[in-house]
């Protein structure tokens, strides 16, 4: 049965660590608070945040060691770590710019080595890597060391925690219900960080809003990773209550959180990270309706839409009220940009698509010329220099594995499509919406905001995890 021929009973297999913490919606309620404060005081007190990225780990590997992680705790801080980056990079915390990728890394790997004791291993994930490393032969070796090791890091760590963290959770099987643990691994560092954007933002008459992401109104961080993130917050929130497995029980307390994660998303003024969040929540409803799933589920997912559509409406015309109409027009920008701006582009397309389009073509370009092995990790970023002038790294991860990593990316991009159809094919309908959920995020994300944050690896390994249909599914029609 390929990787998921796994060598454990059904009775054997245990849950993830703090399933139990489901039980007492106020212990909950309370660790949300407590990360939210947390979030607060991070910008006043960033050691905290040195402490979190230093203790938390060293403290979860003596437990996963001693239990040999069948308490699937190797996963959940994985996940947990990996939403650290606007916490450890908006701090500017005295750890690696890619410590969370690494680190989450380091978490799937560790757990897939206690994993594989039970489970025949599968090598397409770690395949899928190598196939990226022969690209590096071609660097300039000229330039100095530490620069080429940057590139190869800021390049290829994302790659490497997508593919340990698709190893580890195909080799691994939990209940539906479990899967609660997870998000809420997820959805806790969000709240911290919304905590610490609260406090950078300081007063709203001091943000000069235009037609430009805002690096104040995202708390001092990228506003194009900090769009990215919160927009994962919100579709972690929306999975959850499609498949009926909300973090909280009270649904308007979810629908609430993943409102407050969508609401600060807009107010960074980058585009890419709410469209994706917004489309993922329409493409799940469109294939909870292929999928024919039994009517209480279509009309779970009907409500969400429509209060989700509500709610949009009266945040996004509130920040449009704060913003003076920026926000409006800087979404409006997107589909017309002559028309907003009144200026006058060279490029064929009235669509704004921040010059991403533009580097796109020089990177299609570079394939052509270098089609075997591209110019090596991080060598676009040289190239874009001679041709408009400046360096900046790649925006789109697709076009970025065809320059830089030529047939070879080509390649590993064919591996990564064929692990996610095999198991999508075969899987039950949440798990295929699981699947579709967490894919889409990633494959969407690597089109505007390439490889930059842990979240965008580790999303797609988290879709593709196995569920244990040791209970009838709430979202299977009764009519087949």
């Amino acid at each position: 049965m390929q990787l998921a021929s796994i060598k454990v009973r059904l009775d054997e297999i245990e849950t993830v660590k703090f399933d139990r913490l489901f039980k007492s919606q106020s212990k909950v309620l309370m660790i949300v608070l407590v990360h939210f404060v947390l979030g607060l005081i991070t910008s006043f007190t960033p050691f905290i945040c040195l402490l979190g990225g230093v203790v938390i780990p060293a403290i979860a590997l003596i437990e996963i060691v001693k239990v040999q992680d069948r308490n699937k705790l190797a996963g959940f801080v994985a996940l947990y770590l990996g939403t650290f980056d606007l916490l450890l990079r908006g701090n500017n915390v005295a750890l690696p710019w890619e410590y969370s990728k690494y680190i989450s890394s380091l978490f799937f790997a560790i757990g897939l080595f206690y994993q594989s004791k039970h489970v025949k291993f599968n090598f397409k994930p770690i395949f899928y890597l190598v196939l990226l490393l022969p690209s590096i032969l071609v660097l300039n070796f000229t330039l100095p060391f530490s620069e080429i090791k940057n590139s190869i890091s800021f390049n290829l760590s994302g790659h490497l925690c997508l593919a340990l963290s698709i190893a580890y959770f195909l080799s691994i099987r939990i209940p539906l219900q479990s899967i609660k643990s997870f998000l809420l691994a997820i959805t806790l560092p969000m709240i911290a960080s919304v905590g610490s954007i609260v406090t950078k933002i300081g007063s709203l008459s001091s943000i000069t809003f235009n037609m430009q992401s805002n690096l104040q109104a995202s708390g001092g961080f990228g506003p194009n990773q900090t769009a990215v993130l919160l927009g994962f917050g919100f579709i972690v929130i929306i999975i959850g209550i499609v498949i009926n497995q909300n973090i909280f029980k009270n649904t308007n307390l979810n629908i609430t959180l993943a409102m407050i994660f969508l609401g600060f998303g807009l107010f960074t003024f980058s585009r890419g990270g709410v469209a994706v969040a917004i489309l993922d929540l329409l493409g799940l409803a469109g294939l909870g309706f292929l999928l024919k799933v039994n009517p209480k589920s279509i009309k779970r997912i009907l409500s969400l839409i429509f209060y989700i559509s509500i709610l949009l409406v009266i945040v996004f015309v509130i920040i449009k009220v704060i913003t003076n109409n920026s926000l409006s027009n800087r979404y409006l920008k997107t589909i017309d940009k002559k028309a907003v701006t009144g200026a006058q582009y060279d490029t064929k397309s009235d669509v704004d698509l921040s010059g991403r389009d533009k580097l796109v073509e020089i990177e299609y370009q570079i394939f052509l010329d270098n089609p075997i092995l591209g110019i090596g990790p991080g060598g676009a970023t040289y190239h874009f220099k001679k041709v408009i002038g400046y360096s900046l790294p790649s925006h789109t991860e697709f076009s970025r594995l065809l320059s830089e990593h030529g047939l070879y990316g080509v390649g590993s991009l064919l591996f990564l499509i064929s692990i996610v159809y095999n198991k999508y094919k075969r899987s039950s309908k949440y798990s295929k919406l699981l699947i579709f959920g967490f894919a889409f995020f990633t494959v969407a994300s690597m089109l505007h905001a390439a490889m930059r944050i842990a979240v965008i690896s580790y999303a797609i390994g988290l879709g593709l995890i196995n569920i244990i249909e040791d209970e009838p599914n709430p979202l299977e029609s009764k009519i087949e």
